[in-house]
């Protein structure tokens, strides 16, 4: 997932937190100025798991407009 700092200060991502202990995820910059872009890497651990889930992962900035986003994993795992 790409994320870009379009504000006019630093944003800075203070949590990472997920709805299950099968998502690894990796951020690439917690601080970024205006104008820098990041990634966020989720892999998501389908051993011994089958059919339809979700999974949500919250990020956490300093953004007085936005400070909580969701992204949302949806899979069918046969």
């Amino acid at each position: 997932v790409l994320y870009k700092n379009t504000g006019e200060s630093n944003l800075n991502i203070t949590k990472v937190e997920t709805t299950c202990s099968c998502i690894n995820v990796e951020v690439s910059s917690k601080n970024l100025k205006p104008g820098e872009s990041g990634s966020i890497k989720i892999d998501l651990d389908t051993k011994d798991r089958k059919g339809e889930l979700t999974r949500v992962v919250n990020v956490f900035t300093n953004d007085p407009l936005n400070p909580h986003q969701s992204i949302t994993i949806f899979a069918n795992i046969e």
